[in-house]
């Protein structure tokens, strides 16, 4: 027996990342159950895309990792709010990784969603419902070689949604992450087309030999949006088809 997904007819809904990806799937996947979605990312054309996808979006052009902008020009009245942006990095060893390095992915996976949620949050505890569904990584929880930044980065955002759970549990806003590894998509294409069999290794290494793909990982962060994911709160859950189990990392 299935049952569809329920529904989110009315609820509005703030996507970083939604130009592409994982976050351009959780745009659609929303905006497939009835919410109105405001899509923030840098690349204006490809955010006109996603709202073409999503049968009509607000769109936000904004580049995340100048706190200035993200103060100023997001908006604060949410119900949903999904944080899938995630700048590209160079894999480094610790000792040759720069502050600019640094800051690059701490302005976006952990500033901006800090800000964004500190502004989401009063509409949410007035409407007395909202989710937060943060996009983590296994690198955040299992390290990986040269990405000692970025693991760092995903890790304190893990924290912070949990830190987010406990605090607004009373207002009925619940928060969430999402722990991926390598996801079938276009990343990995990307990745396959630069370091050719990249992706036969990491099928080779999954337990049930897949990857997750984008719309999966939509599917369960629209789910984690919904009113059935109620109980579901402080959680980080592995969307990764058991790559968390073995040694793919």
């Amino acid at each position: 027996m299935t049952h569809a997904q329920p529904p989110l007819t009315g609820k509005t809904a703030l996507v970083t990342g939604a130009s592409r990806g994982v976050g351009r799937a959780i745009a659609v996947a929303l905006s497939a159950r009835g919410a109105r979605c405001t899509l923030v990312a840098r690349d204006a054309d490809a955010l006109a895309t996603t709202a073409e996808r999503c049968g009509g979006a607000d769109v936000l052009p904004l580049d995340l990792s100048d706190p200035d902008a993200v103060a100023r020009d997001v908006p604060d009245a949410f119900d949903l709010f999904v944080h899938a942006a995630s700048p590209m990095f160079e894999y480094k060893k610790l000792h040759t990784v720069t502050r600019d390095d640094l800051d690059a992915l701490l302005h976006v996976n952990v500033h901006a969603a800090a800000a964004i949620c500190r502004g989401v949050l009063p509409h949410m505890m007035l409407r007395r419902w909202g989710r937060v569904v943060l996009i983590g990584s296994l690198g955040g929880r299992l390290g990986a070689r040269g990405g000692s930044a970025y693991d760092l980065s995903k890790a304190a955002l893990e924290s912070l949604g949990r830190s987010i759970a406990i605090e607004y549990a009373r207002y009925h806003v619940t928060a969430n992450t999402l722990v991926l590894g390598a996801i079938d998509g276009e990343r990995l294409a990307q990745r396959e087309a630069a370091y050719p069999g990249a992706r036969a290794k990491l099928l080779e290494r999954a337990p049930g030999r897949r990857l997750p793909t984008d719309e999966q990982v939509a599917d369960v962060a629209s789910w984690l949006c919904s009113d059935a994911s109620a109980p579901v709160n402080g959680a980080s859950i592995d969307v990764s088809c058991g790559a968390h189990l073995g040694n793919v990392w």
